[in-house]
């Protein structure tokens, strides 16, 4: 149930420029929701497997700042998000990839569920 933001700069030191560039963040989709406070960037993408956000312009000498709010999912065990993203040029063509990033989501106790309103069900 914790908050976590995303921050990708890009930074094109190169002479080119890049159009409709996507930048995937590779995030397991299925660790978070509630995307929000979106920033940098006019859309998302989610396929179900991870973020993309599509149609970037990154031209030569410039830098884009691109961050959102995600919600962790609950867990009954802690759990590592990470992010590990990708620039991809207009044709889907990898450009560069960083280095993979990660946090640890602490699993919450009964009691601080509680507390907080949830319940868990037992299947």
């Amino acid at each position: 149930g914790d908050i976590v933001t995303f921050t990708y700069t890009l930074s094109n030191v190169t002479i080119e420029t890049y159009p409709f560039a996507t930048l995937k963040t590779n995030i397991d989709r299925k660790q978070i929701n509630f995307i929000h406070n979106v920033v940098g960037t006019t859309g998302i993408l989610d396929d179900g497997k991870t973020i993309m956000i599509p149609n970037v312009r990154l031209a030569s000498g410039s830098t884009l700042i691109i961050k959102f709010d995600a919600i962790i999912n609950f867990f009954q065990e802690d759990k590592k998000v990470s992010t590990e993203p990708e620039f991809l040029d207009a044709n889907k063509k990898s450009i560069v990839k960083a280095a993979k990033e990660e946090v640890t989501a602490k699993k919450l106790s009964k009691e601080e569920i509680d507390k907080r309103g949830y319940s868990i069900k037992k299947k």
